[in-house]
């Protein structure tokens, strides 16, 4: 991700309250805003452990947390952790954009290891080549026929309700039961989701969609108000089964996409969002976005 001449950039343990002071003046994606790392450490019940990059007159100009000397959190814990790292919710496909000091020089990062287990070592081979196609930037296009959708079905009675006009706890309820029903889970199975959700829920962005009092979408977003960048990082969607000319989560999303644009011109921010692993043209993910390289941490 960055690069640097080793002997001038050092690094130093540093407090959650010194990366939640770094962060006040600082971009980043979600997951490593300051409440996110406390809430993923705490439940792994271990004491935070973040790096902060030191330039030659001692001043800190980037920090991350850490976990197994991997940027955390990312995709590999999932595999080190294993049934571990479900008591942190969902994560995501976060992008690894920490914060880092306005106009400093490159940094690197070569310090850091994946892992020299020969078990994860094709898991990894996989996720260099997977990761460096992810996307995080919006598609500009109106998307007309989805527009149709939403304006047809609004007009019908359907509501969409956003997570600044709705409580946590029907929100978290009507995810969790769409969820559930979408990916075959019993909602014992996402009662670490739930906490997060609750626990963090002023960065959760998205909201639901009703007709007639019926859920029938959910969207779980979390998002992050930055120096400059308001970010929105696409997490997942619970849906109600439907035929195949109406699709709810197409409204759903493209609802919170138009919020989210709304959000980020009247705070005066530019928008940035991340769809996760882009998995090629035909992929549905290419209806949002357009892929760019992004900051990934093996």
């Amino acid at each position: 991700m960055f690069d640097n001449n080793a002997n001038t950039v050092q690094n130093k343990n540093i407090s959650l309250k010194q990366y939640y002071d770094f962060c006040l003046n600082a971009d980043m994606s979600p997951n490593f805003h300051p409440n996110f790392v406390e809430f993923y450490y705490s439940q792994l019940k271990i004491k935070p452990q973040i790096i902060g990059r030191m330039n030659k007159n001692g001043q800190l100009i980037a920090a991350y947390p850490v976990l197994y000397r991997q940027i955390f959190p990312n995709s590999l814990h999932k595999k080190i952790l294993g049934k571990k790292f479900n008591i942190l919710g969902d994560i995501g496909q976060p992008e690894i954009f920490f914060p880092v000091l306005k106009n400093s020089t490159k940094i690197s990062l070569n310090n850091l290891s994946p892992t020299t287990s020969p078990l994860l070592k094709n898991f990894l081979k996989r996720s260099i080549n997977y990761s460096i196609k992810s996307i995080a930037i919006a598609k500009k296009t109106r998307h007309k026929n989805i527009t149709r959708e939403q304006k047809k079905l609004l007009q019908n009675g359907g509501k969409i309700y956003f997570t600044d006009e709705i409580n946590k706890k029907d929100f978290v309820d009507i995810y969790i039961r769409l969820h559930c029903k979408r990916w075959g889970y019993m909602p014992d199975e996402l009662r670490y989701v739930r906490k997060q959700i609750i626990k963090l829920y002023k960065h959760i962005h998205g909201g639901i969609l009703l007709l007639k009092n019926e859920p029938l979408a959910a969207q779980l977003c979390f998002k992050n108000e930055g120096k400059n960048i308001f970010y929105v990082d696409f997490i997942n969607l619970g849906v109600k089964a439907h035929d195949k000319k109406q699709s709810y989560g197409s409204i759903m999303m493209l609802s919170t996409l138009r919020k989210s644009e709304h959000v980020a011109f009247y705070k005066g921010k530019k928008l940035r969002f991340s769809f996760g692993y882009y998995q090629g043209k035909n992929h549905y993910k290419s209806l949002w976005t357009n892929p760019e390289p992004t900051f990934i941490a093996f």
